[in-house]
């Protein structure tokens, strides 16, 4: 290349870079620490993130090891894909954070990312809503139906118990084949049996995952592989939905980890991916929706009507504040689009994170097996005259050590340690002026926890309403653990008090956020993992595993996911 064709790509090179970097990385919010070189770089933060994701395959405890890296509870980012116009404030610090979403929702709300992100597969789910749109209120204020105690107990304990007894069939057919000798892998079982309870909770038929994998357990060449201590089980051919769910997962997980989310929405829109898909989706679930309208409308004047699942309490709810019929299909909360994308927002996080999470319990309870030994026990004797109990009898009995290995697991698992907010109007954060307008990353879990370096945050730095409740209370809220015990240890006891009943503030974390935009089904997720977790240890014993099945990887989507969770299942005989 001749030099004045040096000169002139040089040139355009450098004016390419500022033009990029003017446009995609803001100016810093004075005060707060950043990263330097980053502040001159096209992509802000984003290649450093990317390279550790690629590297590790983790994403959420990046935020966190930047605080640890400045040695700061609150830095800032630049993140083109989240703002182009603000940078990005990562807080991480429980207290500040708690304070923010439970005290000060006037200053900060859901952030504009989450709509950019699920508005690809589901624009009207309320996921992705700010909390005062109208819209939001009004599809809460139905689908609240789905958290009151009766919902809980009549249909949602019941959808879940079916399931947690067809998984424990798979695995003893499973078993069964490789003579209890081999390991397999659980993960897809898992994400399987979560989605079949909650279509069925949400939907009231049956999706038929479970029993599409014990059919297939029948037929020939049931093991594709076995060796090295562990079986590989043929795939199996699902129901269509779940194939089409697979698709905007996909999309999803692309969208919401990639350089760019318009530059994937579009390659996705452009290929006809996700319009397939989505085309697919909305016929299977507006056909759902119309059986349960109709159910209702027919049945007006009787009650209850249609209280098998959550679609059908929505329905009734609705039918009930409108006087009129087509009033209760309008374009409103209750139209085929309002209800078909909340059915998948619900669909999509209700089964995910709950999957992974009973997977690192079942990780850590093979791991550990005097722990797995006293939960056994300790269900053993609340229910003395029971082979296996109704899962009803599992969601109404205290059972306090149960309920500490599922605070254990959600502690030591990490499986949602962020969530996305972002201020409404300018704002204090730790004694930092943040503008409006600023997403804000809030790190509820993650290595800069752990570590003795983090400074220890000034009262007088926090906010009005930290410190007003800080007072009230006089002491410090949420106790640690004594000194001997190391929090890194799986160790449920910590969550015991001396009189043996379950102690639920006895290690401050926030695994659902909090406040009125915490996560929505928290009661569901954790009644699931409460009975799923019941029944498969009273009718399995989980040994402990070699070292290569055993091991502690993640990667990061919607959730952090083990990226193995092998299981050998012995069989319990039946108790006298």
């Amino acid at each position: 290349m001749s030099p004045p064709l040096l000169v002139y790509a040089f040139g355009v090179f450098v004016v390419t870079w500022v033009l990029a970097h003017a446009h995609l990385v803001p100016k810093p919010i004075s005060g707060i620490p950043y990263n330097t070189l980053a502040r001159y770089m096209p992509w802000g933060d984003l290649i450093t993130l990317g390279i550790h994701n690629w590297l590790t395959g983790g994403v959420f405890d990046w935020f966190s090891l930047q605080c640890l890296k400045h040695r700061s509870p609150l830095i800032q980012v630049f993140i083109p894909s989240f703002s182009t116009t603000h940078p990005t404030v990562v807080l991480a610090e429980l207290r500040e954070i708690e304070d923010i979403v439970t005290r000060r929702a006037v200053e900060v709300d859901r952030a504009d990312t989450m709509h950019i992100w699920f508005g690809i597969v589901a624009p009207r789910a309320t996921i992705g809503m700010k909390s005062e749109d109208r819209s939001f209120k009004e599809q809460r204020r139905l689908w609240n139906v789905v958290l009151s105690p009766r919902f809980l107990e009549d249909v949602a304990v019941e959808r879940f118990g079916e399931v947690a007894v067809k998984l424990a069939d798979l695995w003893k057919k499973k078993s069964n084949i490789v003579q209890e000798e081999l390991a397999f892998q659980v993960q897809d079982d898992m994400r399987i049996a979560t989605l079949d309870g909650i279509w069925k909770m949400n939907v009231g038929s049956e999706l038929g995952l479970l029993n599409a994998k014990l059919e297939r357990l029948e037929q020939p060449k049931a093991v594709r592989k076995s060796g090295n201590g562990k079986a590989v089980f043929s795939n199996t051919v699902m129901p269509e939905f779940y194939s089409i769910l697979g698709t905007l997962l996909m999309v999803l997980d692309w969208v919401m980890q990639g350089i760019s989310p318009r530059m994937y929405t579009w390659f996705f829109n452009t290929t006809g991916i996700l319009a397939r898909a989505a085309k697919r989706k909305d016929e299977v679930l507006k056909r759902c929706i119309a059986i349960s309208r109709e159910r209702v409308h027919q049945n007006s004047g009787s009650e209850p009507i249609d209280t098998t699942c959550a679609l059908g309490e929505v329905m009734r709810k609705d039918f009930s504040l409108n006087s009129k019929a087509s009033e209760a299909a309008s374009n409103g909360a209750s139209g085929d689009d309002a209800l078909t994308d909340e059915l998948l927002e619900l669909l999509i996080t209700g089964h995910e994170t709950t999957a992974s999470s009973i997977s690192w319990a079942l990780k850590f309870l093979t791991d550990h097996p005097e722990v797995q030994s006293r939960l056994r026990t300790s269900l053993y004797a609340a229910f003395p005259n029971s082979t296996l109990p109704t899962a009803k009898d599992i969601y109404t009995t205290p059972l306090s050590y149960l309920d500490a290995v599922i605070a254990e697991t959600l502690r030591l698992s990490l499986t949602g340690p962020i969530s996305f907010r972002q201020t409404l109007v300018q704002c204090d954060i730790l004694g930092h002026t943040v503008p409006a307008g600023t997403p804000l990353v809030l790190v509820t879990a993650g290595p800069s926890y752990d570590s003795p370096d983090m400074p220890f945050v000034p009262e007088y730095l926090r906010s009005k309403t930290s410190q007003a409740t800080y007072l009230r209370k006089h002491t410090q809220t949420y106790p640690i653990a004594p000194a001997t015990d190391s929090l890194h240890a799986f160790n449920p006891a910590r969550w015991i008090r001396e009189d043996g009943t379950f102690a639920p503030d006895a290690v401050h974390m926030l695994p659902f956020s909090a406040g009125p935009r915490g996560c929505f089904g928290k009661k569901i997720a954790l009644l699931e993992m409460r009975i799923m977790l019941a029944v498969l240890m009273m009718r399995f014993e989980f040994p402990r595993l070699r070292k290569g099945l055993s091991g502690y990887g993640a990667v990061d989507g919607l959730t952090r996911r083990p990226t193995c969770c092998y299981v050998q299942p012995k069989t319990i005989g039946t108790r006298a």
